[in-house]
């Protein structure tokens, strides 16, 4: 058994203010706008829902575009390739999601395909920032159109938290997660940001979420499993925990129930002191990362670096190509599942954090047969098979990364 071994993604809950957490009763709105220092939220105050999870503020979102457009059958067109917990949040409005299929080698909707997909019954669009990076939103949004008779466009950012600049989006509504493992993460919690700018929104807006649980049980309850979370993820109690307890907390979610209610309060303080840790880490790691894979041979182009083929694309049909948004997790997209797989092993023998992320499209997935449109999505199916990821979190050191090349390169 390893004595180290480096999780797949997440940084550590701040919880150094918790005797407050135990007692305090704080909002979060003024905690969360000053960490931020106004560079993101400052526009859209009025317009901004602290909730209790990235999956409610989809919900939310939905809620809007279903009561927008009157549908005996409501659907939202979602990526074929996506976690599940979009679908989650589509049944819990009863909203039947209608899995599109991607762009050839890019996490994106074909926008092509989007428009095939569309019918009189489809309420919006959900389009997601895969790991970070930029989306082909302005693309989808000439395809899906901007009349008030045109679905609704939404942007997931569950995989991302955006810094030092405005909104660049052309979605109508921004959802956000502070769940497990996000970018800036407090365990739960989520926001929903509305910016839309036609003027076919109609005054609906997203519904009243339910008061928040903010008792003793539920604060104690918090910080016992935060604490328990924060040990789990050290590399040394990671290994602990994967080698003899078989730990996986990478593991995806798919029975956890969405909860439609705010964030709670007394959470305020945790959540703010995460996005100043988020903001003061900056992207030193993805940069060096970045930098190694560029100096590296791939002579036989084994995988190509996503991020960098993303950014290319997105120049001329995405809104945030020039922000400064960091990665979530490092992707790369392997010539083949089985080079993919190679690499994946001698990767997780060593200890270095690799990840398959959802290894199936929706389709695919057991846990949601019969829940969604069974659409055929070839594309993304392979894409799945040939995506691997690389941890760019703060306990990642220099030295993990020379083995990761290492790795690589004895591959190559």
């Amino acid at each position: 058994m390893r004595l180290r071994r480096l999780r797949p993604v997440g940084e550590s809950i701040p919880l150094g203010d918790f005797p407050f957490l135990l007692t305090g009763d704080c909002d979060p709105e003024p905690k969360a706008f000053g960490s931020m220092q106004g560079q993101w939220f400052s526009a859209y105050r009025e317009n901004t829902y602290w909730l209790s999870s990235g999956k409610a503020a989809l919900a939310g979102a939905l809620s809007v575009a279903k009561f927008s457009r009157k549908c005996k059958r409501p659907e939202v067109i979602v990526p074929a390739y996506a976690c599940p917990d979009v679908v989650r949040a589509a049944e819990s409005v009863g909203v039947r999601p209608v899995p599109v299929d991607f762009v050839p080698g890019l996490p994106w909707l074909d926008p092509e395909r989007v428009l095939e997909a569309i019918t009189a019954e489809t309420i919006a669009v959900i389009y997601f920032r895969f790991l970070g990076l930029p989306a082909n939103d302005r693309e989808l949004r000439s395809a899906i159109g901007s009349t008030s008779d045109s679905p609704l466009l939404i942007e997931d950012s569950a995989h991302i938290f955006p810094t030092g600049s405005a909104i660049q989006s052309s979605a109508d509504f921004v959802a956000l997660s502070f769940g497990r493992g996000k970018p800036v993460s407090i365990g739960l919690g989520g926001a929903l940001i509305d910016i839309r700018s036609r003027c076919d929104s109609k005054g609906i807006r997203p519904p009243p979420p339910k008061p928040a649980r903010c008792g003793v049980q539920f604060r104690l309850k918090f910080l016992l499993s935060t604490i328990i979370r924060n040990w789990l993820i050290r590399p040394g109690s990671y290994a602990i925990a994967v080698g003899l307890l078989g730990v996986k907390t990478d593991r995806l979610s798919y029975t956890s129930p969405v909860r439609y209610e705010e964030l709670p309060p007394c959470l305020g303080t945790v959540l703010a002191n995460a996005l100043a840790i988020y903001l003061r880490n900056g992207d030193e790691q993805e940069q060096f990362l970045r930098g190694l894979l560029k100096t590296s041979g791939n002579s036989s182009a084994t995988w190509t670096d996503l991020d960098d083929q993303c950014r290319k694309r997105a120049l001329n049909c995405g809104s945030a190509q020039n922000g400064k948004h960091r990665l979530w997790r490092y992707p790369l997209l392997f010539a083949s599942v089985k080079e993919r797989d190679r690499i994946y092993q001698a990767l997780w023998k060593k200890g270095l954090g690799p990840s398959l992320m959802y290894e199936v499209p929706l389709t695919e997935m057991r846990q949601l047969s019969g829940r969604i449109v069974n659409t055929d999505s070839p594309i993304a199916r392979d894409f799945a098979g040939r995506l691997l990821t690389l941890p760019v979190h703060n306990d990642v050191r220099d030295c993990d990364y020379f083995q990761i090349l290492k790795c690589m390169e004895d591959f190559d």
